[in-house]
């Protein structure tokens, strides 16, 4: 199996949190930007904390940067089959505590349990990680309060 690259990060020097999924779905990866499962409820909690637009990767780009939020995967490089986070094999990690030192961005909210798990046993020293339930739509579990309190923070 041919390892898969990730995407490369979306942050600005007004980023103050990070988002780490772990790796991009194929969804997302055939369009060429994070969460492009429609059905995923990443933008629309965007758009519902911070307003504007999520019609293009342009409308999101412009929404991340005015939110002060950055993307990225804990997952630079692996083996996947199909978009299961069970399958992830032959990882090879993104440099979390690079962008966070050089970005310094004093908080990560990881998106789902893979992304928390790599994070805290790899990049725990960086910055105050905490966990978000996945914004996948296969999460019955996911809590959009949780987000609102992560996404929203305050130094």
């Amino acid at each position: 199996m041919q390892l898969i690259q990730g995407f490369q990060p979306c942050v600005t020097e007004n980023s103050r949190v990070l988002v780490l999924g772990s790796f991009p779905s194929v969804m997302s990866r055939s369009n060429g930007f994070y969460y492009g499962n429609n059905r995923n409820r990443f933008w629309p909690m965007m758009q519902l904390f911070f307003g504007g637009s999520i019609d293009t990767v342009e409308d999101k780009i412009k929404l991340l940067c005015a939110s002060g939020v950055a993307l990225w995967d804990v997952v630079q490089r692996c083996t996947v089959v199909n978009s299961r986070d069970d399958s992830i094999r032959n990882i090879e990690l993104a440099d979390v505590e690079g962008l966070i030192n050089r970005y310094r961005i004093p908080l990560i909210v990881c998106n789902g349990r893979l992304s928390y798990n790599l994070t805290v046993k790899n990049f725990s020293r960086c910055a105050q990680i905490e966990y978000a339930p996945s914004t996948s739509p296969a999460n019955v579990r996911f809590d959009i309060e949780v987000w609102r309190k992560l996404l929203t923070y305050k130094e």
